[in-house]
């Protein structure tokens, strides 16, 4: 008997492009504390579950979605922790809750190498993300940003 396609299908990148766009969208939804909403994020990681016993490549997907969830909830957390660049983050903000650095692959894909995982994003804190971290000129550069937002 030939094994179930289902269970030995290939992983397929192409079908997890938007998973960080909902991840980055969650950090920066208004939330509604009057409603016990759940994020488009969460729905996703949820129906993830659901699949990975039909199809079990959605296994690592679900993997690799939380290991982004994970990094980006540390990002936002020590973001919050450093207050004074938030300010410098609104001009390249999309909402006015948009204030720190989305995470995005520095490849195509995060998926593309498993073993360096941390090497496949961009700068996710806001320092970084600024250029102002391990920099000669950082108080030249804070200066200029601080005095030339428009």
């Amino acid at each position: 008997m030939p094994p179930d396609v289902h269970i030995i299908s290939a992983f397929s990148i192409h079908v997890m492009y938007f998973a960080p766009v909902l991840l980055n969208y969650k950090f920066i939804e208004p939330s509604d504390l009057t409603h016990n909403s759940t994020s488009e994020f969460e729905i996703y990681m949820n129906d993830l579950v659901k699949a990975q016993d039909e199809i079990c490549t959605l296994k690592y997907a679900h993997y690799l979605c939380s290991l982004l969830l994970k990094t980006k909830s540390k990002s936002v957390s020590e973001n919050c922790n450093d207050p004074q660049y938030t300010d410098l983050m609104v001009p390249y903000s999309i909402t006015e809750n948009d204030l720190y650095p989305w995470l995005v692959p520095k490849y195509s894909t995060f998926y593309k190498f498993e073993c360096c995982f941390e090497s496949n994003y961009t700068p996710i804190t806001s320092k970084s993300y600024l250029f102002l971290e391990n920099n000669a000129n950082k108080k030249i550069k804070l200066d200029y940003l601080l005095n030339n937002n428009p």
